[in-house]
């Protein structure tokens, strides 16, 4: 099954992400570097900006590792990136396009092996890639099969502690702090499965009609980190992490 979807990711443009990014640099693909991270031949390493690979999962990690193989070993990149620098590991972030034009990040989305990873720098390149996880989703593709984890069960969501998550489920209660919005899955909080929203990225969900006191009552899917505060957490930055799913 996944090597015939790879065949038709192969076999077909993948959309291109509506987004414009200031730097740019090219490459050729020479290894990989573990996680999903690319290994040019000049020794640069570079990391796919708005997306999320490492799932622990081994199974998916061989995947991961045979798809990268098919489409970018050995070819010229260009890679768009929001930052001038390296990051702190010394990577080089950005959207990574192979020599076709075909995006890396929106051909792994589609073929399940990769989730949207919303990102300071790559907001404006979320859309696209949403539209291609989508149709991977519905098809329970890849990580999809096991994704996106129940919000009820704490204990299935602490095992990704550290990682990025994916959760499903509906607000219990709704609430606000001196500095921070909470979303609460459950009716303890300090057990139970949590969003995070803090005050100074409030009005962006304002903006976005997410208010969080509007969210009471409403399934949501969200994605970000998974942390320990109590009980598992995930911060919410951006509005593109949280999504409205039917009534």
């Amino acid at each position: 099954m996944f090597a015939l979807a790879l065949l038709v990711v192969l076999s077909s443009p993948v959309r291109a992400q509506d987004c414009t990014l200031p730097h740019m640099e090219r490459g050729q693909v020479a290894g990989l570097a573990g996680g999903g991270d690319l290994r040019l031949a000049d020794g640069r390493v570079v990391r796919l900006a708005s997306v999320a690979t490492d799932f622990g999962d081994s199974g998916h990690a061989e995947a991961l590792r045979t798809a990268l193989g098919e489409l970018v070993l050995g070819r010229n990149v260009a890679i768009a990136s929001a930052a001038a620098r390296p990051d702190r590991h010394a990577r080089l972030a950005g959207m990574v396009r192979v020599e076709d034009g075909d995006s890396l990040q929106g051909a792994l989305v589609e073929l399940g092996l990769a989730v949207v990873r919303p990102e300071e720098g790559y907001l404006p390149c979320v859309a696209g890639l949403m539209e291609a996880e989508d149709a991977a989703r519905a098809a329970d593709l890849g990580l999809w099969t096991t994704l996106p984890d129940d919000a009820r069960d704490a204990a299935a969501v602490r095992r990704r502690n550290g990682r990025f998550g994916v959760i499903e489920g509906r607000i219990f209660a709704a609430g606000s702090g001196r500095n921070s919005d909470y979303l609460n899955f459950g009716r303890v909080w300090r057990e139970d499965v949590t969003v995070r929203i803090q005050r100074r990225d409030r009005a962006r969900f304002v903006e976005a009609g997410l208010e969080p006191g509007s969210l009471n009552g409403r399934r949501i899917l969200v994605r970000g980190v998974i942390f320990e505060a109590g009980g598992p957490i995930i911060e919410a930055r951006w509005p593109e992490q949280v999504r409205l799913e039917g009534k």
